[in-house]
């Protein structure tokens, strides 16, 4: 099917493909060295190699010739208005069939762009800056030096009336000249746009920035760069080698670690169509930023250059195969096993292993052997890493201490952008340890249980002593809440006491001065009598009133009920203690206890002052009391 032919050599298998797209010219002798250049002029071919320019007959069999005055590196063919010049590290040189002319005071040139409407003028690009070369009759010739930029011009493109130079380690120049192409008029520098192998290319009514972050095309309208989206996903930043572009008629073909991608503009609505070719950057060969590619005679032929030699490239014969992947080997090892040391499993049955087997390794392939086939590999494992891989080259996997649980190890290939038809599987089981069991978990489950009721109980218990604690500390307080409002209350009924034993004391008071008063005034009036009154008639009666009343018992009744009301306890006290007084020793006790004195008292008994010292004396020996104590203070102590 594929005209495959497998050869059995002394030293190994060969395998040749008879149909592949691919032609590779390997220089091993170093005779043309790195291609940098081809190209197709007349009946003759030409490439250009950092060994000078070489040249073969197209309907010739035999190698490349040299053509002399060439040595050096050449940097770019160019065919303008039929005429094939050759970009060289020595200068300028117009090719003519087998012979190298070279326009005299051109040094160092990278490249040639023809400017616009002008037929015997062209831009130079050079190792110090721009310069114009001008056609004077059949002869092209050197004209000036574009003062005002002295920068090398690896990439310079004419557009919308500007000159473009990427520099790749100081920025985009925009550049203004003048209307003869003899000075700069200004200059402006995008120092956002640049990096490493970026480049610009003019193609069509286009103009294109490439570099790491992505692919840019130049607005007229803000005079800016704008990424654009669909030809940026023509690689990541992982995936970029260089910005390196190449426009073949409608074509732009691009350069990636992975592949080649092609971009055209569909026939039926002139949308852009991308075309990707699996030939990346270690089978290309290529020299990163030096990447070149030219189309051959044949619509689908190109030729690219390598670093020794070229590869003819027939897209024609670029079939899309269908292929499978496959799991090869399967190692089984556990976290103490030495190094290649491990059980190998059967790929087709399912597998259960003990927990401490936990390290697996995987092998897988896609049986394809073609020398630019390199399948990429993307792999995921259910249970622990549920998201696909990135590609990845590696065709073996290894996990390491995987927990327990089941697991379905997935894989799949991929060559180019076609994925394969199937995705290989492999199933296994990763046992528990024992303390993980289900008898463990459920005796975990049944301790955790009984746990939390001793717990509980403990709590019950704990709450429970709290709330005793609190009613008892409840109760306390209420016992001495109780106890200080009965101690008010017997403070409130003292007050009251006192109280009343003011009023009474105040009634008793108010008693004693009134019998005081009164038989103070019935004396003034007896005397009065005595000395005014002559008569015994009118006198006597009036005399023996005074007396009866001043004799009067009734007074020391009503005393002694107000002096009882205000000391009650006293005249028991006195009974008790001396039971030999008679009652007006208890009167006359009574007066002492109020604290009145002998002149007071005698009115009340209505007696002398002396009178009511001799009363007094004789109370002091009933009572008993010696001779240095005092009556009123025992009488007002007792």
């Amino acid at each position: 099917m594929d005209k495959s032919l497998w050869l059995g050599l002394d030293n190994g298998i060969g395998h040749i493909v008879l149909n592949s797209p691919y032609l590779i010219y390997d220089d091993i002798i170093g005779d043309i060295g790195s291609v940098y250049s081809y190209i197709s002029f007349n009946d003759m071919i030409y490439i250009g190699t950092n060994q000078g320019l070489f040249y073969k007959s197209k309907s010739s069999m035999s190698g490349f010739e040299f053509i002399p005055g060439t040595q050096g590196q050449v940097w770019q063919l160019e065919e303008i208005n039929g005429i094939l010049f050759c970009c060289h590290h020595n200068g300028t040189f117009i090719i003519e069939d087998k012979k190298a002319k070279k326009i005299e005071g051109t040094e160092g040139t990278w490249n040639l762009r023809p400017i616009k409407n002008s037929d015997n003028l062209m831009i130079q690009g050079s190792y110090d800056g721009l310069y114009v070369l001008e056609k004077r009759g059949d002869i092209w010739q050197l004209r000036n030096k574009i003062d005002g930029f002295e920068n090398s011009s690896r990439f310079v493109e004419l557009f919308d009336e500007f000159i473009f130079v990427n520099h790749e380690y100081k920025g985009l120049y925009k550049i203004s000249v003048d209307d003869a192409f003899r000075a700069v008029k200004s200059v402006q520098i995008d120092t956002v746009l640049w990096g490493d192998n970026s480049a610009i290319l003019s193609s069509g009514d286009e103009l294109l920035y490439a570099h790491q972050k992505g692919i840019h095309i130049y607005d007229g309208v803000s005079g800016r760069f704008l990424k654009d989206s669909l030809l940026s996903s023509l690689y990541t930043e992982a995936n970029y080698t260089s910005g390196k572009m190449t426009a073949i008629g409608d074509e732009i073909w691009f350069f990636t670690k992975d592949n080649l991608s092609m971009v055209s503009k569909s026939s039926l609505n002139n949308k852009r169509v991308i075309t990707k070719i699996e030939l990346g950057e270690s089978s290309r060969n290529s020299i990163s930023g030096y990447e070149n590619m030219a189309q051959l005679k044949n619509v689908g032929n190109y030729v690219l250059g390598t670093g020794s030699g070229y590869i003819l490239l027939d897209t024609k014969k670029i079939r899309e195969k269908r292929f499978n992947i496959e799991i090869a080997e399967i190692k089984m090892t556990t976290t103490n096993s030495p190094d290649n040391a491990g059980q190998l499993l059967a790929t087709d049955k399912m597998g259960d292993f003990e927990h401490y087997k936990n390290n697996i390794t995987l092998s897988f392939y896609t049986p394809e052997y073609g020398k630019y086939t390199h399948p990429r590999y993307q792999y995921r494992l259910h249970g622990i890493y549920q998201n696909w891989s990135e590609w990845s080259s590696s065709h073996s996997v290894q996990f390491n201490n995987l927990p327990y649980g089941d697991y379905t190890f997935e894989v799949r290939s991929k060559i180019g952008e076609q994925i394969s038809e199937n995705t290989a599987s492999f199933t296994f089981k990763i046992q528990k340890k024992w303390y993980q069991s289900n008898l463990a978990i459920a005796l975990y489950a049944f301790i955790g249980i009984l746990g939390l009721f001793f717990m509980h109980m403990a709590y019950r218990r704990h709450y429970r002593q709290r709330q005793e604690k609190l009613l008892e500390k409840s109760e306390k307080e209420m016992r001495i809440a109780k106890a200080e409002n009965e101690k008010e209350i017997v403070r409130l009924k003292n007050e009251q006491l006192k109280q009343r034993v003011r009023l009474k004391s105040n009634e008793l008071a108010a008693s004693t001065m009134s019998l005081l008063r009164k038989n103070e005034v019935l004396n003034e009036v007896k005397n009065l009598l005595d000395n005014k009154v002559k008569d015994p008639g009118i006198k006597g009666p009036i005399t023996k009133i005074i007396d009866e009343s001043l004799t009067k018992n009734d007074d020391w009744e009503l005393f002694k009920e107000a002096f009882n009301n205000a000391d009650k306890d006293f005249l028991g006290k006195l009974n008790k203690s001396h039971p030999n007084l008679t009652q007006n020793d208890i009167r006359l006790c009574a007066y002492l206890r109020l604290n009145l004195s002998s002149k007071e008292i005698g009115p009340l008994f209505n007696i002398s002052t002396k009178s009511v010292e001799i009363k007094r004396y004789r109370l002091r020996k009933k009572m008993g009391l010696e001779h240095d104590k005092n009556l009123v203070d025992y009488i007002l102590n007792l």
